[in-house]
C-alpha cells in the first residue's frame, strides 16, 4: 500500500509518497530529473522484499524560465508521442504491454512529463550554477552505482566521483541508465548492511548516502553533493 500524502511548508505544498512496509528500515530518496514521488511496481516490490520504508518527495520547482521551458516541453511531447504509438514506459525495459494500456504507468508518465515542468526547469538551471559547498570529505559512507551500458552518462563520471570522494565505494551493475529491480534490491541491502551505520552525523542521527551517477546533479543542504536520480539516505 502506497501512502500518497502532502504537507504545507511556508505556503508551499510538498507532496510525497511512503513506499514499502510501514515498519520497514527508514530511507529518504531523492529523485532525478524529471521524476516524481511515484515509483514503478517493480521498484516498490523491491522495497517490500528488502524491508525498507522509503520517503519519496516530489522535486521542487521555480517557473517562468522562458528560454528553457519550451525545449523541455518539446522533449515531453516527443516522449508522450512515442508512448501513444505503443512504446514502453521507459526505454530499455523488458518486453511488456504498451504503457498506454496500463493506467498506472500512464499516471506516472503524466505526473512526470505533463502535470508541470517547473521542477525540471529549475533542476536544469541548477546544473550550471555553483552549489556553494565542497565534495564529501569521507565523514559518511558514500556508495556510487553505475551501469555498464548507460547511454546517458559515461562511466567516467562515476570514476571521477570515486576518485574525489574519500572512501567512496563503487558498484558497477549490468544494465543501462535505470537499474532493474535486482540492482535496487542490492542498493537497499547495502543501506541496511551492518557496518554502514558506524559514522554519526548531527548528534544521534545517522546518515548513509548512496547515489547513482547522472549528468543531472542535486544538493542536499548540510549533507553534501549527491549525483543521479535515485539518491538514498538511511
Amino acid at each position: 500500500m502506497v501512502a500518497d500524502q502532502s504537507m504545507e511548508i511556508d505556503g508551499r505544498v510538498l507532496r510525497y509518497c511512503l513506499h514499502g512496509p510501514a515498519d520497514g528500515f527508514p530511507v529518504i530518496a531523492h529523485n532525478g530529473t524529471p521524476s516524481t514521488r511515484f515509483r514503478r511496481p517493480d521498484q516498490i516490490a523491491a522495497m517490500h522484499e528488502c524491508g525498507v520504508r522509503v520517503l519519496m518527495p516530489d522535486r521542487p520547482g521555480t517557473p517562468n524560465e522562458q528560454t528553457l521551458r519550451p525545449k523541455l516541453e518539446q522533449i515531453s511531447r516527443d516522449i508522450m508521442e512515442k508512448v501513444a504509438a505503443g512504446g514502453p514506459e521507459m526505454p530499455g525495459m523488458p518486453p511488456a504491454p504498451p504503457a498506454r494500456d496500463d493506467p498506472d504507468a500512464m499516471a506516472r508518465l503524466r505526473a512526470t512529463f505533463l502535470d508541470s515542468y517547473d521542477g525540471w526547469v529549475d533542476d536544469r538551471i541548477a546544473l550550471a550554477k555553483p552549489w556553494g559547498f565542497t565534495m564529501p570529505n569521507g565523514e559518511v559512507t558514500v556508495s556510487i552505482w553505475y551501469g555498464t551500458h548507460d547511454e546517458n552518462v559515461p562511466a567516467q563520471h562515476a570514476q571521477w566521483l570515486l576518485a574525489h570522494i574519500p572512501g567512496a565505494q563503487g558498484h558497477q551493475y549490468d544494465g543501462g541508465h535505470v537499474p532493474g529491480p535486482g540492482t535496487f534490491r542490492e542498493i537497499f541491502d547495502w543501506l541496511r548492511a551492518p557496518g554502514q551505520g558506524d559514522q554519526e552525523v548531527g548528534g544521534d542521527h545517522k546518515l548513509f548516502p548512496t547515489a547513482q551517477t547522472q549528468t543531472e546533479t542535486c544538493a542536499e543542504s548540510g549533507i553534501g553533493p549527491v549525483w543521479r536520480s535515485e539518491s538514498f539516505y538511511a
